[in-house]
């Protein structure tokens, strides 16, 4: 590759603390120029190398001015190699996408979410979990607005379908769900719940990415709720589902003895944290009194193996739903057939 003069970024123009000169804004349109050329280029190392310099003034302590203009520049521009028919090509405009958190490059995200690779699956749910970061500290930018966070929930439930995914592919996913979630709880609880019945038919897989969200969906729930934030008694309930059924689900499966040696602690680690999250959860929904069966703590069963056990609290757990909840036989089923959308 013939390297042309603007190879390289001033610090004085990263970090500049004033809106950048006209000079100093053609200085960053000839780098961008210089190295997205380079992020197409038939040589994998010099794809490499762009990739690295289009990433390098991101992490160099940019000023918001600096910022502004460089995602104005760079942004709208990844939507061509993130299609390119060469996988390191993809893969790379991923990783460029990740450093800039820019809206401009949902487009480019949301298309890639689907990608024949797993690893450009895995950067673009990796960069849409930086996006989703943004907020008023973030250099030039804010937090993303509704419709864009709309958009990318909703291409992301629908890449969540797959059910052949990479595990560490679907922990992004979630990941990123999780981080749009503000009033769109709704939506990740209803791809998490559609993940039961894949786990029942599935005892092998990894339950990582599921426990993550639940917890940390939880977590928020319950920041909200200290803040004097109300929760829709819609979303309790939805929440209330889905743990219920990832409980049963696990106890099931430890009862009948299904559960390879090695996922058995990702099974018990999900029967507590749905456990937990249910206690909390049906008392939010006015049930102060929960069922006898849950009275011992859960620790104890699964440090005795008493899978018996922990399958008569599950069952208890979907009782109190349907007598003192109205939740409908159906819509807590598991079944090893494919799952339907949830009737709640």
């Amino acid at each position: 590759m013939a390297y042309g003069a603007q190879e390289r970024l001033e610090s004085a123009v990263i970090r500049s603390e004033r809106p950048l000169t006209r000079s100093q804004k053609g200085e960053v349109s000839e780098y961008v120029d210089h190295w997205f050329q380079a992020l197409e280029s038939e040589s994998s190392k010099d794809v490499g190398a762009a990739q690295k310099r289009l990433v390098a003034p991101m992490g160099a302590n940019p000023t918001s001015h600096f910022v502004t203009e460089y995602r104005e520049a760079l942004g709208p521009r990844l939507a061509e190699p993130a299609a390119s028919k060469r996988v390191v090509v993809r893969l790379n405009a991923m990783i460029v996408a990740a450093a800039l958190r820019d809206p401009q490059t949902i487009p480019a995200l949301t298309g890639r979410l689907k990608d024949d690779n797993p690893a450009v699956r895995y950067w673009a749910a990796k960069a849409i979990v930086r996006l989703s970061e943004r907020d008023e500290t973030d250099a030039g930018g804010s937090e993303l607005e509704a419709p864009d966070r709309k958009r990318l929930l909703d291409a992301l439930a629908d890449a969540l379908d797959n059910k052949n995914e990479n595990d560490l592919v679907i922990q992004r996913f979630v990941a990123a769900m999780v981080n749009l979630t503000v009033d769109d709880a709704p939506q990740l609880l209803t791809a998490l719940n559609k993940r039961v019945d894949v786990h029942y038919r599935n005892p092998q897989l990894s339950l990582t990415a599921e426990f993550q969200g639940l917890r940390d969906l939880r977590n928020r729930m319950i920041a909200a709720a200290t803040r004097g934030r109300d929760v829709p008694e819609a979303t309790i309930r939805l929440f209330t589902l889905v743990c219920a059924r990832y409980i049963m689900m696990s106890a099931s499966l430890l009862d009948a003895g299904e559960v390879p040696a090695s996922r058995v602690a990702g099974h018990t680690q999900m029967a507590m944290l749905t456990d937990g999250n249910l206690h909390w959860l049906v008392a939010q929904l006015g049930v102060t009194n929960p069922p006898r069966e849950t009275s011992t703590k859960i620790e104890l069963l699964i440090k005795d193996r008493d899978w018996p056990t922990i399958k008569l609290r599950a069952d208890a757990w979907e009782n109190l739903l349907i007598d003192k909840l109205r939740f409908k036989p159906d819509a807590l089923k598991i079944s090893r057939q494919v799952a339907s959308d949830v009737n709640r």
